[in-house]
């Protein structure tokens, strides 16, 4: 058994090395797309809503998006993709019993319903809201939370823990997480960051790949204050239910500029790419093939302040409108722009330049992406065997 510094340095040393394995240059073409803003459709547009940016969660199988609303505090809101349509609420009351608790996370369920994070258990509700069960995860709150192979995970400190079939936790990957506490050694600087680190995790998953998205971040202390701050791109790390773990390389570009490709949120779109959203102005976000590490970088004409693009579907930009007040104060426009949204709209991704990727948004027109060898990508399958998006195919949405 390592000793806990000994593993967070052989972690640190396995990142740097597998994400050598693949490079976007190797992975063979980028495509650069942007989120048309003057077409599309808007598909919830209300005055009255004040919808968080996150957390969300997308069902492509059925059209569905789910969102929080200040008008439902102890709820989850369900709306149709395609009419705008409010279909349900799932509610949690506030409580320690069965079926309460304080809504932090939410994930799909494969099976219908939802999973709920409270604190440190994860609440389950069938397709029409109704309590089925909990799993109590211990330890310190969970920072995110998704359904892999089957059942709810979540992030622990140095990898995953999922309910198994008996209930109770188990570790995935190959190395076994330090435990399944957080550090709390608050004196040394390397457990403040790596506390961050794993605190910050962001989870999306398919029935058999889990993608853990991992801040970069160091301890800054100004007048006796500690706090987190960026030192580069996110970590994205893929677990597979047969126990295969790698690195996913991070796309790059115009980082240098915008340093975009940090505290991404990640999801699915509609054929199972990853979707990372940056909520950057210029620079939304990218989707990346998981198996071949092709991607495509959104690009914005202009600065979007009140726009965030926060996921895909059918090769059209999720994107949330945040509200804003405009005002004049002695002489001086100001803009208030508030947390929350109250329109969401679906725009269409128009391509800009590189070769695009086999299988990867397929509506955008543009040149296939090379293999490393200098031919074309004509031997690349769309999905991966036996996976959905992060929408689900049975019980979902009616």
């Amino acid at each position: 058994m390592f000793s806990k510094t000994t593993e967070l340095d052989w972690l640190n040393l396995r990142i740097a090395m597998l994400a050598t394995a693949l490079t976007p240059a190797a992975a063979g073409g980028q495509q650069v797309v942007e989120i048309d803003f003057a077409e599309g459709r808007a598909v919830i547009n209300d005055e009255l809503r004040a919808i968080h940016l996150s957390p969300i969660a997308i069902d492509h199988g059925h059209g569905a998006l789910y969102v929080r609303d200040l008008a439902e505090p102890n709820g989850i809101m369900v709306f149709s993709l395609e009419t705008g349509k409010w279909l349900r609420t799932y509610r949690i009351p506030p409580g320690e019993g069965p079926g309460e608790g304080e809504i932090s996370r939410f994930a799909l369920a494969s099976e219908g319903g939802l999973y709920v994070l409270s604190h440190t258990r994860v609440i389950q509700l069938d397709s029409a809201g109704g309590f089925v069960g909990s799993w109590s995860a211990w330890g310190s709150r969970p920072p995110t939370l998704c359904e892999f192979g089957g059942r709810p995970t979540i992030a622990v400190q140095g990898g995953l823990k999922r309910r198994s079939a008996e209930g109770e936790g188990e570790i995935v990957g190959a190395r076994r997480p330090v435990g399944d506490f957080w550090v709390r050694r608050q004196g040394n600087s390397e457990d403040l960051i790596e506390i961050g680190r794993w605190r910050g995790a962001r989870l999306a998953c398919t029935d058999d790949l889990a993608f853990l998205v991992l801040p970069s971040r160091r301890v800054v202390e100004s007048g006796g204050i500690r706090r987190y701050s960026y030192t580069g791109p996110d970590s994205i790390l893929v677990y597979s239910t047969r126990g295969v773990e790698k690195v996913l390389a991070v796309p790059t570009e115009y980082a240098d500029a915008r340093a975009w490709n940090r505290n991404m949120k990640p999801s699915l779109d509609t054929p199972g790419n990853l979707v990372v959203a940056s909520g950057d102005g210029v620079v939304p976000g990218s989707i990346i093939d998981p198996r071949t590490g092709c991607y495509a970088v959104l690009r914005n004409r202009e600065v979007q302040s009140d726009r965030e693009f926060l996921g895909v579907y059918r090769d059209s930009a999720l994107v949330f409108h945040r509200d804003y007040e405009k005002r004049t104060e002695d002489g001086k426009r100001v803009v208030t722009l508030y947390a929350e949204a109250r329109k969401v709209s679906l725009n269409p991704l128009r391509h800009l330049s590189g070769p695009s990727c086999p299988g990867m948004l397929t509506s955008v027109a543009g040149p296939q992406a090379s293999k490393p060898d200098g031919g074309p990508q004509t031997n690349v399958p769309v999905p991966l065997v036996g996976r959905r998006p992060v929408g689900r195919e049975p019980g979902a949405t009616r």
